[in-house]
């Protein structure tokens, strides 16, 4: 159930958030609450399609990202005191755990069935993927835009 042309749940709830942080930033360097932002996000969507609270996908995207809001901090804070160095990877599995197990009920109710394979998932595939991503695009970034004046980028585009 798209709220506007071409806009699923999450891809809005995403689009929100890095416009309220950049927003944010850009009228003064000022901290924004991740609920607060989640809140605004899902009341823009209600209001502008109601039926979008009725979406699995709705549901899903925001259930994960309070998961993160308000678990996630309390792993960080259990983690680091148990183990320093292994700080990133236990954000790693502290992020999938804290997602999963936030949407679990829903989880449960629209597909009965519990997600086994969630944290090796998570762990063995999608992140070195997502380095590699990260890899790829900083490295093809810094050479493409080393070698070039702020003003040769802009012949680029003309």
């Amino acid at each position: 159930m798209p709220t506007s042309p071409g806009l699923a749940p999450p891809v809005f709830r995403a689009a929100a958030f890095v416009s309220a942080v950049v927003g944010a930033r850009i009228l003064g360097n000022r901290r924004v609450r991740l609920a607060d932002i989640l809140a605004s996000a899902a009341c823009c969507q209600v209001i502008m399609d109601p039926l979008t609270l009725y979406s699995v996908s709705f549901q899903l995207s925001f259930a994960a990202m309070l998961g993160l809001a308000f678990w996630f901090p309390i792993w960080q804070e259990a983690w680091e005191n148990r183990v320093g160095s292994w700080m990133f990877w236990g954000d790693l599995l502290g992020m999938s755990l804290c997602c999963t197990l936030t949407t679990l009920p829903l989880t449960l109710y629209h597909f009965h069935a519990i997600p086994t394979w969630f944290l090796l998932g998570n762990l063995v595939f999608t992140l070195p993927f997502t380095v590699a991503h990260l890899r790829l695009c900083s490295t093809f970034g810094t050479r493409f835009f080393a070698s070039r004046s702020p003003y040769s980028f802009a012949r680029i585009w003309v």
